[in-house]
């Protein structure tokens, strides 16, 4: 078989609990491993309009109930052939499929206590599946169906069989009658002890006497402590009222919290838009910078060739470039309607001379 880890696990235990109406037999146990061999060989008595085996796989705990890791369905034919021995699914492979919670509920194997408290305190429902895996694995599984009485092993080996029995029979004859002498002695031996064991037995009897005497009193006192016990218990009784209220309360809570984490949630959304905006206009004016450097280098290149252009300096077009980007950033973050005056006259400073000068708008 190859299987899948429970609960997440890398390996599993696994185990094949084999269910015929009310009877189970289980293979044993192949620790650590995803692809278990068991080599295993069940058999059942037919029970008559009976058609369904079904092969629940599970993965073996220590200290908590076993988990049920899938099932497989096996159908014999109906009717059932006449022939002796007939083969109903010869070494198939059959795929697990996923089981409901409730199926392990109705396996004799597992209504120990530790399973109906794990039932009782289960927090998924009875129709989902215990595992959710695209593939559960397979099972390599063969059925054969025969009459006993014409069992091809045993019809072959009756006489032989019969032979061993009575040469069993006419030994255990001798030892009897050789050992006969011996066990009445035993015997003879042992009714003596049986009489001392007698004796002995009245002597504990009075003083068993004694102590169920002090049982009796002992039983009083328990019922003392049964009473104080069913007070504490009321008490206890009280006390829970008041933690389920204490339960809603917190309820309430916790549904206006998940409604603030929404509000939350939908903020950093517009958060995260607002930032998304930012960050194309950054990378606009990061694109903007880039062609400004490479003007400014092909300017370099360009007075390296002619010589100085208008009587400027480097460093003065490169403080005047500084300043018109430092606008163009202002710019482009304010979008103002109109440009105001204090902009106007920073854009006027870091012109060129020979550009037309902004001028403040009449109303």
């Amino acid at each position: 078989m190859s299987c899948p880890g429970a609960d997440g696990k890398k390996t599993s235990d696994p185990y094949i609990l084999v269910k015929y109406g009310d009877q189970e037999l289980k293979t044993r146990v192949i620790n650590e491993n995803l692809n278990p061999v068991w080599r295993s060989h069940v058999m059942f008595a037919f029970i008559e309009d009976l058609y369904e085996i079904e092969l629940y796989v599970f993965d073996y705990e220590n200290f908590s109930s076993d988990d049920l890791l899938g099932k497989v369905t096996l159908m014999l034919p109906d009717p059932l052939p006449e022939e002796p021995v007939f083969t109903v699914l010869d070494r198939a492979w059959l795929k697990v499929e996923p089981c409901f919670t409730s199926e392990q509920d109705k396996l004799n194997s597992h209504t120990n206590m530790q399973r109906r408290v794990t039932k009782a305190i289960r927090i998924f429902h009875d129709d989902a599946h215990l595992y959710k895996e695209d593939t559960l694995g397979e099972v390599m599984v063969s059925v054969t169906a025969f009459r006993l009485e014409e069992l091809p092993a045993l019809v072959r080996d009756r006489e032989t069989t019969i032979d061993r029995l009575r040469n069993r029979l006419t030994h255990h004859r001798r030892l009897s009658q050789s050992t006969l002498a011996d066990t009445t002695l035993r015997l003879q031996a042992e009714l003596g002890g049986a009489r001392r064991e007698a004796e002995r037995t009245s002597k504990e009897l009075e003083g068993e006497r004694s102590r169920l005497k002090r049982k009796d009193d002992e039983e009083k006192a328990a019922r003392e402590k049964l009473k104080q016990t069913k007070d504490e218990l009321r008490r206890a009784l009280e006390d829970k009222t008041a933690l389920e209220k204490s339960s809603l309360k917190l309820k309430a809570a916790r549904d206006a919290f998940d409604e603030e984490l929404d509000d939350h949630k939908r903020a950093i959304a517009g958060l995260k838009k607002e930032l998304s905006k930012a960050e194309n206009a950054r990378d606009a004016a990061l694109m903007s910078q880039r062609k400004v450097g490479r003007e400014l280098e092909d300017l370099k290149a360009k007075r390296a060739n002619d010589g100085p252009v208008d009587d400027f300096t480097i460093e003065d077009l490169q403080e005047r470039i500084h300043g018109l980007t430092l606008a163009y950033y202002w710019m482009k973050r304010q979008h103002p309607r109109v440009c105001n005056d204090q902009m106007r006259k920073h854009i006027n400073k870091y012109s060129l001379p020979h550009e037309p000068q902004l001028k403040l708008q009449e109303t």
